[in-house]
């Protein structure tokens, strides 16, 4: 049975000043416990304005900056790589401040290539913003030499995709026009 310690200022206006109470949390305690124990069940008290300020900024004081996630600091490069000591041909790709969109994007191109032997990636933890590509080619090619060819192929479809959009819109805002609305 887990019980928290809870305490709550009330207004100025009510009786007690302050109220010292034990709060259980309902996931934790059984509902038979609760009739063995009545005064555990969960209580609602009113919060004085200070307190609940203070508690809204302890929910979001853990919480990570959004801009830690993509804007790259100072003196950090964007991409770094490792040759394999032990395996010839084969080496580490670390990218900065990015997650599963670009890796597996990258994973899939290095698939494409016949001398690509192994492409993978992975992102280390949830809230590391960074992940690492693991690339195994055969004698013909390098590592490098086939991050360079994934990474110019994607920019070319990505560049075809986005000039195929741009047709579209306009296309659609000319038939658009023509028809009246």
């Amino acid at each position: 049975m887990v019980l928290s310690l809870a305490f709550f200022c009330e207004n100025a206006r009510s009786e007690p000043a302050a109220r010292l109470f034990f709060r259980a949390r309902v996931s934790r305690i059984p509902r038979s416990a609760w009739s063995i124990a009545p005064d555990l069940t969960p209580q609602r008290t009113r919060v004085c304005p200070q307190h609940s300020e203070r508690a809204k900024r302890r929910g979001t004081m853990n919480q990570p900056s959004r801009a830690e996630k993509f804007v790259l600091p100072e003196g950090v490069r964007k991409l770094t790589f490792t040759r394999d000591t032990k395996v010839s041909n084969a080496g580490t790709f670390i990218v900065q401040k990015e997650d599963h969109t670009l890796g597996n994007t990258v994973r899939m191109q290095l698939h494409r290539d016949p001398n690509v032997v192994f492409a993978g990636y992975q992102v280390p933890h949830p809230s590391d913003n960074r992940i690492v590509i693991k690339v195994h080619t055969n004698k013909d090619s390098s590592p490098m030499q086939a991050m360079t060819e994934a990474v110019d192929h994607l920019r070319t479809e990505v560049s075809d995709l986005s000039q195929k959009f741009s047709d579209e819109v306009r296309a659609f805002k000319h038939q658009q026009g023509n028809d009246g609305y």
